[in-house]
């Protein structure tokens, strides 16, 4: 299946998302802070980011900026995960928003509907 970068500084939902998405049969790399987050999204180049919007220090929001503003990993999608609306601005880097708190089949649905999105596009 995919290779799937989870970024969340909340441990029990970071465990929860990686079990679903094992589940689902996907490879997960599981990091707690946006820093970490970006520096595995050079590394491994992940087929998808599934990312919480609001973290300490480097927020999943500018590590989708990021990863949108780099020519290497623009082609990432990224889910924002997040408990409030954000801005459009913060929103419109994002390939999809899935709003806390949510069922594991809908973050299984919204994967799965991104990365056929993805192989579907290219």
């Amino acid at each position: 299946m995919a290779l799937v970068l989870v970024a969340d500084d909340n441990e029990r939902i970071r465990e929860v998302i990686t079990r679903v998405l094992q589940r689902a049969g996907h490879t997960v790399i599981a990091e707690s802070d946006g820093e970490s987050a970006w520096e595995r999204v050079r590394e491994r180049e992940p087929d998808l980011v599934l990312i919480d919007g609001v973290m300490p220090g480097t927020s999943g929001f500018e590590v989708c900026e990021r990863i949108h503003a780099d020519p290497a990993t623009a082609n990432i999608p990224v889910i924002v995960v997040s408990g409030w609306l954000p801005t459009d601005s913060q929103a419109s880097c994002a390939t999809a928003m899935l709003a806390k708190p949510f069922m594991p089949n809908e973050l299984t649905e919204q994967v799965e509907q991104v990365l056929n999105a993805r192989l579907h596009s290219g």
